[in-house]
This record gives C-alpha cells, sequence and structure tokens, in this order.
C-alpha cells in the first residue's frame, strides 16, 4: 500500500481529478528508489485583489501546497519547478508571470508548530492597450473636440450649446459603461479618475458659455452694469458700442482656447506620471522579489 501525505492547499476553492475511462494518475519509481506520484486535477483558489488601479493594477497570487497534520520535523514541502512564463498563452486582460515563493511564505505558524509550505507566486499585470483604444483615446478626443465650441459666435446658441451638451452626455455614458463593466473597487479607480477629469473639462467649457450667455442676457436687460445701449461714449454708436461687447467675448472665447488645451497638458503629465510610476514601483517589486528567490 502507498502512502500518500495529506496534502492541503491554502486558500482553496475547488478541486476536481481529471478522469476519463479511469483517474489520470500514476507511480513512477526511479532507480534511486524515489517515488514519483502524479494527478491530473483542476484547483481553484481564492486570490485578495486590490483593483484601486484599474487598469493599471498588477494583482499577486500565492499558490501554497502543505500539510494539514505533519509539521516541518517530519514533511518538508519544495518546490520540483516553477512553470515558465511562455507555457501559458491566456486570452485574459492579464500577463501571467510565475515567481518563487518568498522565504516568509514557505512556513507558517500554527498551534504552535511550524508547518512547510512550497508553492509559487502568480503575478498578473493587466494589458492596457483595450481600454486606451476603447476608453482613454475617445475621452480624450472629445475633450479635444470640446474647444473648438470656444471659436463658435457666442451668438450661435443652438449649435455651440448643441455640441457641448452632447460631448457631456457622451462622457457621462462612457462613465457609466466603465461603472457597469469595472471590477469593484473602494473608491475611484484610476480610469474613472481619468473619465471624471474629461467631463469635468467639458463641463468648464459649457460653465464658461453659460457666463457669457448670462452676460450677454444682462446686457440687452440694461441690467445694473451692464448698460451699452444706454451710455454710449459722443461719436458712438450703440451699434459700435454692441460690436464692443461682442468683441470683448469673443477674446474671453479665445483666452480659454488658448487655457484649457494647457490645462488639459497639464492633467496628462500628473494622471499618466503618476500611473506610469505606481505601475513601474510595483513591477520592480515584484521583479526583484521573483529574482531574489532563483
Amino acid at each position: 500500500k502507498l502512502w500518500i501525505p495529506d496534502l492541503e492547499i491554502m486558500d482553496l476553492m475547488s478541486f476536481e481529478t481529471h478522469k476519463i475511462l479511469s483517474k489520470l494518475e500514476g507511480v513512477w519509481i526511479d532507480s534511486n528508489h524515489e517515488v514519483m506520484y502524479a494527478l491530473a486535477s483542476k484547483i481553484t483558489f481564492i486570490c485578495q485583489m486590490d483593483f484601486n488601479a484599474f487598469p493599471v493594477d498588477i494583482q499577486v497570487c500565492k499558490f501554497r501546497v502543505g500539510s494539514f497534520n505533519y509539521p516541518m520535523s517530519k514533511i518538508v514541502f519544495s518546490n520540483q519547478l516553477i512553470p515558465e512564463d511562455t507555457i501559458i498563452k491566456s486570452i485574459l486582460d492579464y500577463k501571467i508571470t510565475f515567481n518563487p515563493l518568498r522565504d516568509e511564505d514557505t512556513h507558517y505558524m500554527a498551534l504552535g508548530m511550524n508547518y512547510s509550505t512550497a508553492g509559487f507566486e502568480l503575478v498578473l499585470s493587466r494589458k492596457m492597450s483595450f481600454y486606451i483604444i476603447t476608453y482613454y483615446l475617445p475621452s480624450g478626443l472629445f475633450v479635444g473636440i470640446s474647444w473648438v465650441s470656444f471659436l463658435i459666435n457666442p451668438e450661435v446658441i443652438p449649435g455651440r450649446m448643441t455640441m457641448l451638451v452632447t460631448l457631456f452626455l457622451v462622457l457621462i455614458n462612457i462613465h457609466n459603461t466603465i461603472q457597469t463593466n469595472s471590477p469593484k473597487a473602494e473608491g475611484f479607480t484610476a480610469i474613472k479618475s481619468w473619465v471624471i477629469g474629461c467631463i469635468a473639462f467639458v463641463f468648464g467649457a459649457m460653465l464658461e458659455y453659460s457666463v457669457i450667455l448670462l452676460l450677454l442676457k444682462l446686457e440687452k436687460m440694461n441690467v445694473g452694469y451692464y448698460k451699452p445701449y444706454k451710455q454710449v461714449p459722443p461719436g458712438h454708436s450703440a451699434r459700435k458700442a454692441a460690436t464692443g461687447g461682442r468683441q470683448r467675448y469673443t477674446n474671453t472665447d479665445m483666452a480659454f482656447f488658448c487655457i484649457f488645451p494647457l490645462l488639459f497638458l497639464i492633467f496628462n503629465i500628473i494622471y499618466w506620471w503618476s500611473v506610469a510610476a505606481w505601475r513601474y514601483n510595483t513591477w520592480n517589486i515584484c521583479s526583484q522579489e521573483g529574482r531574489g528567490m532563483q
């Protein structure tokens, strides 16, 4: 009768053995009287993930196997090999990398005894190309298109307002799509922060135009400070005064046409620098831990 150790898989969710006509298993004994027992199986285990950096997140999952009853004084587990990164062709959003376990993860204390474990770290780094093409690029282009509104005459209310409202609603729809399709996170994810920033820029263009419309309305009503038709200097007609008022608003539009792209550029620099720095630091930590254990 062959003795088989009482294996325990940490954070196990399900364990299924592969079976065709019988279980896919086998026993091999080499010339050194070493015994190898193999069993084909499908293992599902739980991995704690943090999606606050989605879609630039990097997840680290630990697969560990140990003994349920026997401490290190009786059984010591060690890795025969670590899977190569190239053996898995994933169709998921992640690039998969295998690293050895860190020293502190090769054993644990329970009931006053030290238990041995073996396994590997599974590093999942999300691929960003899909999200850049689907969400980042269109939303950034919509912000750029909103700047065209500064070149439209303020008195062309239907065309300018329709353009800004349409862009605003499209960005709101993109935000709702991301909210539906994104994994659950404690706060704002990286992609939500980007879309909310884009919404804020389009809303700023709408707010600027709303202020101009308010000033135009006050001029037509001759309210308070805005009385261009009542106080006309000698030698000037009311038409010239009104033209001067419109020119003032045109200058305001041109000022915002220069300021908004500059602010959006600063926003992009801060956002992408933060994203790149976080991803680079996280990847370096995972890579250094993997190299240190090899």
